[in-house]
């Protein structure tokens, strides 16, 4: 079974870095001198996940030994794992349930999640299926519990095992979570021992009941003698429960607002490699393309107004303070002085600072510096607010962030979190949210730094572009009036709407 073992991790390794590892020679001792196997002389499977990659066909067998475990087991199915949100599995065991006289289901995972962001997704999930199996169990023979321990307050027992048990006829035990990541997406590796002799399924009762002592704070063999007396593992639990070690029930709650925010959609646990159409579907649904259409549309408000601004400025009482003369000295005093780019750049990070739009901001940099210094001006003072306010929801955690972002927090931290650099990148491109906004959601929600700074400069720096070029073409139209002048800022504003429209389109259908 090791070289087995060793020979399938060669062979990962090998499709991961193209080098084949050698072989390390046998040692002469297959245990531990202070460790005492529980099986001896049994033939071990493996079973394992891997996705469709190279060439090469996709595996399956970890999801296919559930099922085929889950269908076979005439009394009990005992599962130990970290999550409880595979599809598949919950469909098997709904059949199970469904069966007047079907197997006892006995479920020990986490109570909660190692972060806020695995919190409201994976154990969403587990609670929306567990929801759902409660509610066909008419025979009431499923049972979700939390290994507990008193004195723990919000801490919790992080239980990390992947281990099923099915009557005393089958054991397993390895990488494979329940969930869909491990049942075809991820590359896993499970062991299997089927009881073909009786001092195996001896052994497999003996493990059931170490692991459920364990849990209940008690000794294993007042656990077989409870065992014996209910002649059911839950009926067992229950007379155990309560000690300072203990097992807790699954709760099956969610908060309403959080359940309503958080999709069924595959990106928080997808079963394969995810196809980049689906994943524009899910990071701008289709009931928030309507708000994406009207965030264009306040755009081109925006540069409307901006334009009819400066031509009060121009033909209005305001024009001296607006004429090329003065202007051009006052970007010469600015561009003289060494210290200009940090007063740009501070101005920047105070605006992100305090909400104001960023938008407004581009344009007045791009009327002042014209548009190459501009678009490095506008860039460049983007990504430092951005980081910032980025660094300061991080800072702040995710209750703070919550109290300012209100009921957008959970939308928002879901894109954000699904989506990484391509999801930064889609809200760059067409805001549902303000940019000081997405830049604290996106520092709560421990997004990687790094994939928050490429997707906002790759997200911003078309707008950027439009926006400076428009804003220079604006100044020359106005400064300096002519059929040309005009000609060319039209052609501008044309370019900024047909380019505003291609992206809403590519959005709203979906388009790679």
């Amino acid at each position: 079974a090791a070289a087995a073992l060793g020979e399938l991790a060669r062979e990962r390794w090998r499709r991961a870095t193209g080098r084949t590892p050698v072989p390390h020679a046998p040692g002469e001792g297959l245990w531990p001198a202070d460790l005492k196997p529980d099986f001896t002389q049994v033939d071990v499977a493996i079973s394992r996940t891997a996705p469709a990659y190279d060439g090469e066909s996709a595996v399956h067998e970890v999801k296919q030994l559930y099922l085929d475990g889950i269908a076979a087991a005439r009394r009990s199915i005992y599962l130990e794992n970290q999550y409880f949100t595979a599809r598949a599995i919950g469909d098997a065991i709904a059949q199970r349930l469904r069966e007047p006289d079907g197997p006892e289901v006995v479920v020990v995972s986490r109570r909660k999640a190692s972060g806020w962001l695995e919190e409201n997704t994976m154990y969403v999930q587990r609670a929306r299926l567990l929801r759902r199996l409660r509610g066909l169990d008419a025979n009431g023979r499923l049972h979700a519990y939390f290994p507990d321990q008193a004195g723990l307050g919000d801490k919790c027992i992080d239980l990390h095992s992947k281990l099923m048990l099915v009557d005393e006829r089958l054991l397993r035990v390895g990488s494979a979570n329940l969930n869909n990541r491990s049942l075809g997406l991820d590359t896993e590796c499970d062991l299997a021992i089927e009881a073909t002799e009786p001092r195996i399924s001896e052994a497999f009762a003996a493990l059931r009941c170490r692991l459920l002592a364990e849990h209940l704070g008690t000794r294993s063999s007042e656990f077989a003698a409870a065992l014996e007396r209910r002649g059911s593992l839950a009926a067992a639990i229950e007379a155990l429960r309560g000690n300072a070690r203990t097992l807790t029930p699954i709760p099956h709650d969610i908060d309403p607002e959080v359940d309503a925010a958080i999709p069924e959609g595959s990106l928080i646990d997808p079963e394969r490699p995810v196809d980049p159409d689906q994943l524009v579907d899910e990071i701008v649904p289709r009931e928030q393309r309507p708000r994406a259409g009207l965030h264009i549309a306040s755009v081109a408000a925006l540069l409307l107004a901006i334009t009819g601004l400066a031509a009060a400025w121009r033909w209005g009482p305001l024009h001296p303070w607006l004429s090329a003369d003065s202007v051009a000295a006052a970007v010469a005093a600015l561009g003289g002085e060494p210290s200009t780019p940090l007063w740009v750049l501070g101005i920047y990070v105070l605006a992100s600072l305090t909400a104001m739009p960023i938008t407004l901001l581009i344009v007045l940099t791009a009327l002042v510096f014209g548009p190459t210094a501009g678009f490095g001006y506008g860039l460049a003072g983007s990504l430092l607010g951005g980081a910032i306010t980025f660094a300061l929801g991080r800072m702040l955690g995710r209750d703070i962030v919550r109290r300012l972002a209100g009921a957008r927090l959970n939308e928002l931290s879901r894109r954000l979190g699904n989506g990484g650099v391509l999801a930064v990148l889609v809200l760059r491109l067409v805001p549902v949210a303000p940019f000081t906004l997405v830049n604290l959601v996106a520092g709560a929600t421990h997004l990687r730094a790094r994939d928050f700074l490429l997707g906002t400069g790759l997200g911003m720096t078309p707008g950027i572009l439009a926006v400076t070029v428009f804003s220079d073409r604006l100044a020359v139209a106005l400064w300096h009036p002519s059929g040309a002048t005009l000609a060319m800022l039209a052609a501008a504003a044309a370019l900024i709407a047909v380019g505003a429209f291609v992206i809403y389109r590519w959005l709203a259908r979906g388009v790679r």
